[in-house]
Formats: C-alpha cells, sequence, structure tokens
C-alpha cells in the first residue's frame, strides 16, 4: 500500500463495504474491511488529496445512508447499526 500509493493499491484491491451483508461470517474477507485497519500506518496522505475525497467520501457517506436507514427501519438490526458505526470510525 505504501509502496504503490492509495490510487494504484484500491485499483487493484478496492474495499467492497457495501456490497456485502453485514452478519455475514465472511464479511471482513468479502468486503476487505480488514483493510481499514492499516490504512493509517501504511497510507500516507500526499498531494493527490483528490483521491481520498473521491474514493473514501462517497463509501463513508454511504455507509452514513445504510446505517441511518437500518436505525429508522421498524425492523432495523441495532447490531448492524453498531457495525456501521465501528466502519465509520
Amino acid at each position: 500500500m505504501s509502496k504503490l500509493g492509495g490510487r494504484r493499491f484500491f485499483q487493484v484491491l478496492p474495499l467492497r463495504l457495501n456490497e456485502f451483508d453485514l452478519n455475514s461470517l465472511t464479511y471482513s474477507q468479502d468486503s476487505r474491511s480488514w483493510l481499514l485497519t492499516i490504512i493509517p500506518k501504511h497510507l500516507s496522505i500526499d498531494a493527490n488529496l483528490d483521491f481520498y475525497v473521491e474514493y473514501f467520501l462517497p463509501a463513508v457517506l454511504s455507509l452514513d445512508k445504510m446505517r441511518e436507514l437500518e436505525n429508522k427501519s421498524r425492523n432495523g438490526s441495532k447490531i448492524k447499526v453498531k457495525k456501521y458505526e465501528t466502519l465509520l470510525m
């Protein structure tokens, strides 16, 4: 990640946070959410700030929207809401 830079790394191995059910036993592997834990250590913010805004902002907004929908739903799961909040941290 630090060698390729953010743009190239996430072209090869994109995050897929909203493509799988949060309650799936393989969510971490399928969505690649485990990458979120290593980003601060291995990806430095460089002159390409536009990439971070283009790539991560839509993902954050989408997760926040899904959290709100789950929270407002009559059949919503409090566990899923907490999982969305954890992903947003």
